[in-house]
């Protein structure tokens, strides 16, 4: 922690750095060995590109992440972004960074401001609500699949269905639905049961050093043919590198399939196809399916590297309909 105030105490010499914070495992109690220093740069002004770099200082490898003022600004000084079908979405990472930060550097008081925020915020209603109905259209798409006999779309249907019903859990308790794989699997636990259901249709419970060896292997083949270096899909790849050699193969697969599925549009844009930006995504059984399919058309060989990624052949009619038949009696206990 020492060597870690020294240097934020020498990059917040820069006149544009606004606030230094540390963040992730070093905060949470989680680090051990093998753990990196999460700094957070906060600038003021334009032209500040997000994003992240290593550095290697006094021996330590910190994780420094570099943010615009602007975007904290957006999300604790301005409604704005309240009340919209997407505000999870877009003010999950900012209030999650604040909640769990430790201010290092803070010379005009903005960083303890947007904290006093983050600790204040409450979910709204119509904030959730969108989430449950996204719970329930992609369960709705789930049983159809079941009822065909799909197994492909049943799953992505059943996880998408899953993954709105825990964020809406966990905004019914004021927590956080983190869209980093890292940081949600943690706070899964507060889900109750959901989180074993979470952990056994993500495939968490069967995945070990061997399975995630073998698929990191083939990730970095495509995220360095993409020439992915500084991007999302560089960072989650990183992530999951960094939980298989902690032992923490969950989070490590749950952040390869994240970087795989950031990854998947800019292996179709480079055919010359596209399809819709990441907000109208997330959460989107059937826009998943379309891509999948985009990807077979256009790179069958990435398309099937990502199926196995998914585990698909893993999954038959009567495990998933199991699986759905708990989703529904969870779901249903809570309305």
């Amino acid at each position: 922690m020492h060597i870690a105030r020294e240097v934020a105490a020498k990059l917040s010499s820069n006149k544009k750095i606004v606030g230094v914070f540390l963040f992730g495992s070093t905060i949470s109690g989680n680090s051990d060995e093998e753990s990196d220093i999460d700094l957070g740069l906060v600038y003021e002004g334009a032209g500040i590109r997000e994003g992240r770099e290593e550095r290697q200082i006094g021996g330590i490898r910190f994780d420094v992440c570099h943010y615009p003022a602007s975007r904290f600004a957006s999300i604790f000084e301005s409604e704005d972004f309240r009340g919209k079908h997407n505000t999870w979405f877009n003010a999950s990472l900012w209030l999650g960074l604040m909640r769990g930060c430790e201010i290092i550097e803070d010379p005009i008081g903005l960083l303890r401001r947007w904290k006093e925020a983050s600790l204040k915020w409450s979910w709204r209603d119509d904030e959730i609500e969108p989430l449950e109905l996204i719970c329930l259209k992609n369960m709705s798409a789930t049983n159809l699949f079941l009822k065909e006999g799909r197994v492909l779309e049943t799953l992505i249907f059943l996880r998408e269905a899953l993954n709105a019903a825990v964020y809406v859990r966990l905004m019914r308790c004021n927590l956080v639905p983190f869209w980093d794989p890292r940081f949600l699997y943690r706070n899964v636990s507060s889900a109750g049961e959901l989180s074993i259901l979470y952990r056994h249709i993500n495939d968490l419970d069967i995945v070990d050093a061997k399975l995630l060896r073998s698929l990191l292997k083939s990730l970095r083949f495509y995220v360095e043919r993409e020439g992915e270096k500084n991007s999302g899909v560089a960072t989650h790849f990183h992530n999951a590198l960094d939980g298989y050699w902690r032992q923490q193969y969950a989070i490590g697969l749950l952040s390869a399939r994240l970087s795989a599925f950031l990854l998947a549009p800019r292996v179709i844009a480079g055919s010359g196809a596209s399809i819709p930006p990441l907000g109208e995504r997330v959460l989107d059984g059937g826009q998943h399916v379309e891509m999948i399919k985009k990807l077979k058309e256009f790179d069958e060989d990435f398309h099937n590297f990502y199926l196995k990624l998914l585990l698909v052949e893993r999954w038959n009619m009567k495990m998933l309909g199991d699986s759905f038949d708990t989703l529904c009696t969870i779901v249903q206990r809570k309305h």
